[in-house]
């Protein structure tokens, strides 16, 4: 498959798919909405890659008003304008992936590789070697039952570790209190929380989500220092805490 980008410097621009006619699939366009060289490009390059190789890998075929779950956000595929006969369908993403109402659909993918790069930074910058686990906004982690909504967002300093996960409903995250009295071994004091709901509260766990299993992370107000995993020596991230969870308006 190539990928073919607006040669125009203004935006709006375009990402057209040329190739995936031959698994039997409509061709794919996004709107760009930055201009020609923008390091953005490369991301939608490799999104469109992915949607190729999740096409190839099974029988069915993407249509009009299908979606498509993209780390964080959903795709949806529309028609798209008739231009010189093309049959092709147009991106769009969720215009507020962290919101539970009804879904608000946009034209494009910014905020999907935008929601992508922010985690996968996170773990170049901190030299999280391992393999990533890709987290998803429907699983779940186990929180002490002293992370309340208010702790979460009061500055009181957080514990988060990342096991191995048994199931696919848990991501293997574990959120505690750092208050030497309180055991987390007694299952008593433990709940099981969705990581939408989560990060709603704790906006600066986002980025940190797909880290591979061992990393170690505490979170304060003004830092968060990371434990790569096995070691035992931890370092403040480069990058302040996330404050607010991304959006469009941003």
């Amino acid at each position: 498959m190539r990928i073919h980008f607006s040669a125009r410097d203004a935006a709006p621009r375009w990402a057209v798919t040329e190739g995936l006619q031959a698994l039997g699939q409509q061709e794919i366009r996004v709107p760009l909405f930055w201009s020609r060289g923008d390091l953005r490009d490369r991301q939608v390059a490799d999104l469109l890659n992915v949607i190729e190789r999740y096409i190839a890998a099974q029988s069915k075929r993407i249509v009009a008003n299908q979606t498509l779950q993209y780390g964080w956000t959903t795709l949806r595929f529309v028609a798209a304008n008739a231009v010189e006969g093309a049959d092709e369908l147009q991106a769009e993403e969720l215009r507020q992936p962290f919101e539970h109402g009804d879904p608000h659909y946009v034209p494009g993918v910014t905020l999907a590789i935008y929601l992508l790069a922010l985690q996968d930074e996170a773990e170049q910058r901190n030299r999280l070697l391992g393999e990533s686990v890709v987290t998803k906004r429907a699983q779940t982690a186990i929180t002490c039952n002293r992370i309340t909504p208010y702790a979460l967002q009061s500055g009181h300093q957080i514990l988060a570790e990342r096991g191995s996960a048994g199931n696919h409903q848990y991501s293997g995250w574990f959120i505690g209190c750092v208050e030497k009295d309180h055991n987390h071994n007694d299952t008593d004091q433990l709940l099981q929380v969705h990581l939408s709901h989560l990060i709603t509260s704790c906006p600066a766990l986002f980025p940190y989500l797909n880290a591979p299993v061992k990393t170690a992370l505490v979170i304060e107000p003004a830092q968060v220092i990371v434990f790569a995993p096995d070691q035992k020596e931890g370092f403040p991230d480069t990058v302040l805490p996330l404050k607010a969870l991304p959006t469009l308006e941003m």
